[in-house]
């Protein structure tokens, strides 16, 4: 453990004995004196040195990796980089993230309720495009442009115009109509 501790402090976290010891209520030849193996780390330092640090216990005493404990700051830093989100969404997260079991149901469940609500105003709408695009005549094709309305082109015209396009996922529809 000694040599782990002396490890941490040193080569990891760049810090003097002066330094590392400050900070968990040490002196410096009493840190000295633990990481030359001559006086045994109390457990009270183990604690303080984990919690200050974010060190993983088990690592400090047995060696078992990580080093380091992630914390929620650096769990939501990695979702910020591999999502691109914005500091808004971060703090939306962290927020309801600490929110107590209740009011994190509160909210889904209010979340649930809109978007059913969303869906079932929605529903006529869609079904009542469908009747028009299937009363049209069947000699031409039928497009949907950005929900404005049903348009007949030629299927000429239409094989023209989609051998570029790109095919939507269903998922997708609300983006784009």
């Amino acid at each position: 453990m000694n040599s782990r501790l002396k490890e941490l402090r040193k080569n990891i976290l760049k810090l003097t004995l002066k330094e590392f010891g400050t900070r968990i209520d040490l002196s410096i030849g009493g840190l000295s004196d633990i990481e030359r193996g001559r006086t045994p780390l109390q457990e009270r330092h183990i604690k303080l040195i984990c919690k200050e640090f974010n060190v993983n216990e088990n690592w400090l005493k047995n060696g078992i990796e990580p080093i380091f404990i992630e914390t929620e700051k650096d769990i939501l830093n990695t979702l910020k980089d591999k999502y691109s989100l914005d500091n808004m969404t971060i703090n939306l997260l962290e927020t309801f993230i600490k929110l107590d079991d209740f009011s994190k149901k509160t909210i889904i469940n209010f979340l649930i309720k809109s978007i059913e609500n969303y869906y079932s105003n929605h529903t006529d709408k869609l079904e009542e495009l469908y009747d028009k695009i299937n009363s049209l005549p069947k000699d031409t094709v039928k497009i949907v442009a950005r929900g404005e309305g049903i348009t007949e082109i030629s299927q000429e015209e239409f094989d023209r115009i989609t051998k570029n396009a790109i095919k939507l996922d269903p998922e997708d529809y609300d983006k784009y109509f």
